[in-house]
């Protein structure tokens, strides 16, 4: 408090707040000084709240007093209004959150929101039926049951999983199925299919064998016999037929090389045997052929005039000397067109009766034999004119008209090359035709020789009449004279043009013209800048030449310029200064950010737990960037400014560290399971000789269930916990591998089947075929020899008796023939002396015998 004197009067000044009562002053500072006044100026209170100048937490109201104001915290926080901090409704329980809801605390208030399988609006909270909406997470192969807040996921029968991924149970691949040995298994969804091999029949569970050889579904030939087998049939060719039994063929002799005809005969196959005929040109019964002599009977088809000799089976015809052709045709040889004359190159062929003639072409000269070409050009006998050149040729001569001239070279005409247009003179030159040539001539203007012309530069060689102030430009054959730019005139005579005058000049607004010679100058005025022709205004703010302040905008004007404060400064321009948005409340930030002054203007930046550029703030989604502190086997919900973490199902902890629950503990697995601990769950895997999902087991009939690992040609005997696998008849081996026995074969010299001596033994899966071999005839056990004779199947000569062996047969010639059965020739008795006829008689042949007749004057048989 001071006290001033000024004119007579005085003056008291006392600080702002001051209590009036009946005209005393009493000082708030010193209550018990009463100054009395007769007059005295007061000054009203300040509202800070409306000023700004109050200092709360800017979580609190500001309210204003006579003398001050007063600072409360908003709704939502505890303080002393000058400082006030939030409160958290959730932890002291003063939330308004659903007992089914997570409350998640924010900046003066809280959020309610349903727990997971719950929905409302946080307040009220209802359970969801996942499975009557769609939203639960079973397998398409798995039931659903509604739990409160959740909801149970149970794979269907024939299924197995956790519920939430199902997978079918393969009852073939883990042999639980219950289809016959003979059958084959086929998973499908959720079950599987039973049928009957190839071979059996029956509806999967149970198969027999089908007897295709008794139905007639089998595969044999009509040639063969069928045999059952178990779950097939096996087809073997009947006898005389070859084969695999599906597909028989008679035995062809012919192609076998087993029949018994002639060399030169052909063999024809029949079923079950076969026939034999000579080859054309030869003669007898087909198993015994002699050659027929077809130039000796006459039979040959030889030409008149060739020669016939015979052959082997045919005979050849040969053109006799003097003639040509096939032999069965033959005719006279033409020299002349068949090439085989001896003439001149250059000479003609003719034919004659027996020989030709040569005789020399025109234009050559010789016997025929030996052709000269004649040179028509030296011995004068061309037909060439006398402006040609005369080539001689072989067998003539060539006539071209010389250079010049044109025509055939028996007549020849000059040619006028200035006329054709086919002389060679330049473009700029005479052409003057001569005989046989022409001459060239350069024109006025031009140089050269006429063939080759050149304009001459009169410019270059200054010989031109331009006016020094003109451009001289040469012209083909002359040249022009035209005056300068700046310049008027013909171009002999030029005078210089005055642009600045007649308006003509380049000179900018802002500039002034000087005329010079041939041209002008311009000059900016004061104030402009520039060459003349174009002249700018001096722009005082980009030279810096004005007065701005530094953090003002100047404006360039003409002549002149204008300074204006920047956004975010105050003041005339030339001084300016900066405006605090911040404190006066015109910032753009966010009421989740923080507002700091800069020079000029103000940042924004986003409070922790938001992101954003400022002036828009997001709550940052921890859970979703990962920027969470959350276990790896913990689920992260996102809170307004944070997040809270909780264990997944199977695991168990605060949520920032979370450990594994070890289910195998509590039994959760049947008694005849092992339970495996994993991550978060557990697995439960059925003990050896058991069968289920783990959580159920039941005791495996590996027989019954197909689970065995016996050979399909074994048999399976059930155990307790186990099974026995043994071999089948016929089969050997441990049960679980088993190989077929080969009966064929001897074990130690001891024979293992009852197939006769003479049969052959075929191995079979389990068994054994036997056949008898061939000429031998039973069921393979029983054998007999072919009687080949009385069933006619033997290979012998007409004229034999047939003996049948054991094995085979015997032929041999009748009495009267001679050969080795197959080949029987008869016996000339009479030739070889073997006949029984009288010496005075005469012996005649017959077939396998002979007849005697007594000769002429004698009597007797």
């Amino acid at each position: 408090m001071f006290f001033g004197q000024q004119s007579g009067q005085t003056d008291v000044i006392f600080p702002p707040r001051v209590k009036v009562k009946m005209n005393v002053f009493t000082l708030l500072c010193c209550s018990s000084i009463k100054l009395p006044f007769p007059t005295l100026l007061v000054s009203p209170g300040i509202d800070e709240c409306s000023t700004g100048s109050y200092v709360c937490d800017m979580n609190a109201n500001c309210t204003n007093t006579d003398d001050s104001y007063i600072c409360a915290c908003k709704e939502g926080y505890t303080g002393d209004g000058h400082s006030c901090q939030d409160v958290n409704e959730c932890s002291n329980g003063n939330h308004v959150c659903h007992v089914n809801s997570n409350c998640n605390n924010t900046n003066g208030s809280h959020i309610c929101t349903c727990k997971e399988g719950y929905t409302g609006d946080g307040q009220s909270c209802q359970d969801i039926d996942e499975c009557s909406k769609g939203s639960h997470d079973c397998d398409v192969n798995a039931n659903c049951a509604n739990t409160n807040g959740s909801h149970s996921c149970t794979c269907k029968e024939g299924y197995t999983g956790k519920g939430e991924s199902c997978r079918d149970i393969d009852e073939c691949l883990n042999r639980i199925h219950a289809c016959d040995v003979s059958a084959n298994c086929t998973n499908i969804d959720g079950s599987h299919k039973c049928t009957c091999k190839v071979g059996y029949t029956g509806d999967g569970h149970s198969c027999q064998d089908v007897n295709e050889c008794s139905d007639g579904n089998h595969v044999c030939d009509v040639n063969s016999n069928c045999n059952n087998t178990d779950g097939s049939h096996i087809c073997t060719c009947k006898e005389g037929y070859t084969g695999d039994g599906q597909s028989c063929q008679d035995i062809d002799e012919c192609l076998s090389g087993s029949h018994a005809c002639d060399v030169t005969a052909n063999c024809t196959n029949t079923d079950g045997s076969h026939n034999c005929t000579c080859k054309e040109g030869y003669a007898g019964d087909g198993q015994s052929c002699q050659d027929i002599n077809e130039c000796s009977d006459g039979n040959h088809v030889c030409d008149v005039n060739s020669n016939c000799n015979n052959t082997n089976g045919s005979h050849i015809c040969t053109c006799k000397e003097g003639y040509t052709g096939d032999g069965q045709l033959c005719q006279g040889i033409d020299e002349c067109s068949t090439g085989s004359y001896v003439c001149d190159i250059n000479a003609n062929c003719t034919n004659t009766d027996d020989s030709y003639i040569c005789a020399c072409k025109e234009g050559y000269t010789g016997d025929g034999h030996s052709c000269q070409d004649v040179n028509e050009c030296s011995d004068g006998n061309y037909v060439c004119h006398v402006n040609s050149n005369c080539k001689n040729t072989n067998g003539s001569h060539i006539c071209t008209c010389k250079e010049g001239y044109a025509g055939d070279g028996q007549s020849c005409q000059d040619i006028d090359e200035c006329d054709k247009g086919s002389h060679d003179c330049d473009l700029n030159a005479n052409c003057t035709n001569t005989n046989g040539s022409h001459s060239c001539t350069c024109k006025e203007g031009y140089t050269g020789k006429g063939e080759s012309c050149q304009d001459i530069d009169e410019c270059l060689n200054r010989i031109h009449a331009c006016d020094v102030s003109a451009n001289c430009t040469n012209i083909d054959g002359s040249h022009k004279c035209t005056c300068k730019e700046g310049y008027t005139g013909d171009g002999h005579s030029c005078q210089d043009v005055n642009e600045c005058s007649d308006g003509n000049h380049v000179c900018d607004v802002n500039s002034s013209c000087n005329d010079t010679d041939g041209s002008h100058i311009c000059t900016c005025n004061e104030g402009y800048t520039g060459d003349g022709q174009s002249c700018q205004d001096i722009d005082e703010c980009l030279s810096g030449s004005h007065a701005c302040d530094v953090t003002a905008n100047c404006t360039n004007t003409d002549g002149s310029h204008n300074c204006t404060c920047k956004e975010g400064y105050t003041g005339d321009g030339q001084s300016c200064q900066d405006i605090n948005e911040c404190s006066d409340g015109n910032h753009v930030c966010d009421v989740n950010s923080n507002c700091n002054n800069t020079d000029g203007s103000h940042i924004c930046t986003c409070k922790e737990g938001y992101t954003g550029d400022g002036q828009l703030c997001q709550d940052i989604d921890e859970c979703n960037n990962g920027s969470h502190d959350c276990d790896v086997n913990a689920n992260c919900t996102n809170t307004n400014g944070s997040h809270s973490c909780t264990c997944k199902e199977g695991y168990t902890g605060k949520g920032e560290s979370c450990q594994d629950i070890n289910e195998c503990n509590d039994d959760v697995c049947d008694a005849n399971a092992n339970c495996t601990n994993t991550n978060g769950s557990h697995n439960c895997i059925c003990k050896e000789g058991y069968i289920g999902d783990g959580q159920s087991c039941q005791y495996i009939n590996e027989c019954l269930s197909r689970s065995h690992a016996c050979d399909v040609t074994a048999n399976c005997t059930n155990t307790d916990g186990s099974y026995n696998c043994t071999c089948k008849e016929g089969y050997t081996g441990d049960g679980q591998s088993c190989h077929d026995v080969d009966e064929c074969s001897e074990v130690h010299g001891v024979k293992m089947n009852d197939c006769h001596p003479n049969a052959s033994c075929v191995n079979t899966q389990g068994s054994y075929n036997c056949s008898c071999n061939p000429t031998y005839i039973g069921n393979g056990s029983i054998c007999e020899g072919i009687d080949e004779w009385s069933t006619g199947s033997y290979v012998c000569d007409i004229n034999v008796n047939c003996t049948n062996t054991d094995d085979s047969y015997i032929c041999a010639c009748k009495e009267g023939y001679t050969g080795d059965g197959n080949s029987c020739q008869d016996v000339n008795e009479c030739s070889d002396g073997n006949h029984v006829c009288h010496v005075n008689s005469n012996c005649n042949n017959t077939n396998s015998s002979h007849i005697c007749t007594c000769k002429e004057g004698y009597a007797g048989d």
